[in-house]
């Protein structure tokens, strides 16, 4: 079930960027343990922040649409994200799901193709995003890999239901069972280069040395900074 801001997407390319503002406890469990609750939560919000600021840079080559969960969470992620970003808030029992019924909705509001970007990739490239809208011109499906048997983005160009039936995007495996539906539904597939999830303490410390690389989003460097200053040199959580 899927609800939120402003009239059925009439652009014909969409860009579906998913926000959990789940309690960090639970869309950021294993770092939200070290971390604690509130240092968790600065950095749920720069991680929704930058990826906002992604989508909107895709216009207008895509019309950018964020989805919100939980879907009582529209209020608090308009008062992180510019309000030129439409918000959707998006139901479902599993990350999946949720993707399915945005997808639907994407399609069923006249869009040709459908991109979406999973949460826990605050730094995904833009030119990754704008790679896979060209690639859908020719293929039916665009997955970029994650690790973890996981894909960081799905694009498609025709909706195809069965790729979210019984599997939960967020589980180990997510990709490879996509990859055999989408064969079995005679889906043209391709990929994008792949990018790592932010899950846990390691993968903090990449990102940290992407943003230093990059010299972007100063807000998330500071986040960063200050969450893995925050857990210490032994995995242990600072006061």
């Amino acid at each position: 079930m899927i609800g939120g801001e402003g009239p059925a997407l009439i652009e014909r390319r969409a860009l579906l960027t998913s926000f959990n503002l789940s309690p960090p406890s639970t869309a950021l469990a294993a770092l939200a343990e070290r971390l604690g609750e509130a240092r968790a939560r600065v950095l749920q919000n720069c991680f929704v922040q930058a990826a906002a600021a992604r989508a909107l840079e895709a216009r207008p080559l895509l019309a950018p649409v964020g989805l919100v969960y939980p879907a009582g969470s529209v209020g608090r992620a308009r008062e992180l994200i510019d309000s030129r970003l439409p918000l959707w808030a998006v139901e479902g029992q599993n990350e999946s799901e949720r993707i399915a019924g945005a997808v639907e909705r994407a399609f069923r509001g006249g869009a040709r193709l459908a991109i979406v970007i999973r949460c826990g990739f605050p730094d995904l490239p833009l030119a990754f995003v704008l790679s896979a809208a060209r690639l859908l011109e020719k293929y039916d499906l665009v997955l970029g890999p994650a690790g973890r048997g996981r894909y960081c983005l799905l694009g498609l160009r025709v909706p195809a239901p069965e790729l979210f039936v019984g599997v939960d995007a967020d589980a180990e495996r997510a990709l490879p069972v996509t990859l055999r539906r989408a064969a079995q539904a005679g889906l043209s597939t391709v990929y994008v280069p792949s990018w790592r999830e932010v899950r846990d303490t390691d993968d903090l410390i990449r990102l940290q040395d992407r943003l230093h690389r990059s010299a972007r989003h100063p807000d998330l460097v500071a986040a960063v900074g200050q969450a893995l200053a925050g857990i210490g040199p032994a995995g242990d959580r600072s006061p």
